[in-house]
């Protein structure tokens, strides 16, 4: 990955107050004014630039600013970056300091530092969706159903899932005090963060006419040759277990590798079939075909003939919503669930020399026919099942049912 250096144009203290300036401003002003005007050069600060008046007031402040002592460099820089790709309006291009591009990595293998749970929507609030087995979380005894209440002091009553998560991992070996709110009454743990290593791909024979699933939990793990060794081997418990049915649960599946979703389509189409595109900022579109011709000891069509239902819900993005997208628009497959969560961009990374790094959206994927997908084009079921209350309290699980009804 290419390696960026800190500009010597300014002084140290001339950048760090241009860390704070643009922390402070230039979101705001990049998201309504500058973004508009291609013409310009991006940040530019010559006499005639966008930014001229920035350097301005660096050269005052520079001169006369009181609290030179309030100036850390590494943390204003930090958060003047984090401030500027904010004013993009695009949430998957961030910037991640060392120890948050870290955690990102290890979350994309698969690598949990923290209680071991998944968290869901829950009208304005989160609770829990899942409890790891043999995690932190569970031999504490938390459940399905929980809704989160608070994390340590803070009230995260009404925050989505990944804002929580922000608050619930830690390094492991520390505590975290998780208050949920169970059968109407707060109920607090007390946990020890861990290592929680979760699959990426879980096999499950439901013993019902034939029909077996395949829960893809993400489109990721150590690397890509890893997942895909790891959907071989759940593809051959489908062919040990007779298997005839199949349905692909892709319920708060957040994506992954592109490569990973490629290799797993190719076992539901013919060779060459078009199954997605790239969408560069020139406008053209860059079509992907199926084919395996570059794995010397892979088999592909291995579902093609195979009825096949996928459920998608409002956390299924990404690689996910291609997979589902893709089998949905080539009559390969049913889906079943609510919209999908409309990520079809794909991003870059631009790491920097002391650890940290920039996930930045290059492109956007298209389905076979070139429509895009975005939160205006999510994945729309076929059927739409909406589960209610009913399904925590009862332990139904409605959009499931209605797969397993589509198969029989």
């Amino acid at each position: 990955m290419p390696t960026a250096a800190k500009s010597d144009v300014f002084s140290k203290y001339a950048f760090t107050v241009l860390a704070v300036i643009l922390a402070l401003f230039i979101g705001t002003y990049i998201g309504s004014n500058f973004l508009n005007q291609s013409k310009k050069s991006p940040l530019d600060f010559s006499q005639n630039g966008d930014f001229y008046k920035f350097s301005q007031v660096i050269t005052q402040l520079n001169s006369n600013y009181f609290y030179q002592d309030r100036i850390v460099s590494s943390q204003l820089e930090d958060t003047s970056i984090k401030g500027l790709l904010s004013g993009l309006k695009d949430p998957v291009t961030r910037y991640y300091n060392s120890q948050e591009y870290t955690q990102y990595k290890d979350t994309l293998a698969g690598n949990i530092y923290g209680i071991g749970v998944e968290i869901a929507d829950n009208n304005g609030g989160s609770k829990i969706l899942t409890v790891f087995s043999n995690s932190p979380a569970e031999k504490a005894g938390l459940q399905v159903g929980d809704a989160f209440v608070k994390v340590n002091d803070t009230d995260v009553s009404k925050l989505l899932p990944s804002d929580i998560t922000v608050f619930v991992r830690g390094a492991v070996g520390t505590k975290v005090t998780i208050t949920v709110l169970r059968n109407g009454e707060n109920k607090t743990f007390e946990i020890t963060r861990d290592k929680v290593k979760t699959d990426s791909i879980k096999f499950i024979n439901l013993n019902q006419n034939g029909i077996c699933k395949i829960d893809i939990v993400r489109f990721t793990d150590d690397s890509a040759e890893t997942w895909e060794s790891n959907w071989d081997a759940n593809v051959a418990k489908f062919i040990s277990n007779k298997c005839t049915k199949l349905i692909i649960d892709l319920r708060n599946d957040g994506g992954g590798y592109i490569d990973a979703s490629k290799y797993a389509l190719e076992d539901f189409v013919d060779a060459n079939t078009t199954i997605f595109g790239q969408k560069r900022n020139d406008g053209k579109i860059q079509y992907v075909k199926a084919s395996r011709s570059n794995l010397t000891n892979a088999v592909a069509d291995r579902f093609k003939d195979i009825p096949t239902v996928i459920l998608v819900n409002s956390n299924s993005a990404s690689a996910s919503e291609i997979f589902s997208g893709a089998l949905q628009q080539l009559s390969k497959a049913k889906v079943v669930g609510i919209n999908s969560y409309g990520k079809g961009s794909f991003q870059e990374t631009f790491n920097f020399s002391d650890g940290s790094a920039m996930v930045y959206t290059t492109g956007n994927w298209t389905l076979p026919n070139g429509e895009i997908i975005d939160q205006n084009f999510p994945i729309k079921p076929d059927y739409v099942v909406v589960p209610g209350d009913s399904d925590f309290k009862n332990k139904v699980d409605s959009q499931l049912d209605k797969a397993k009804d589509l198969l029989k």
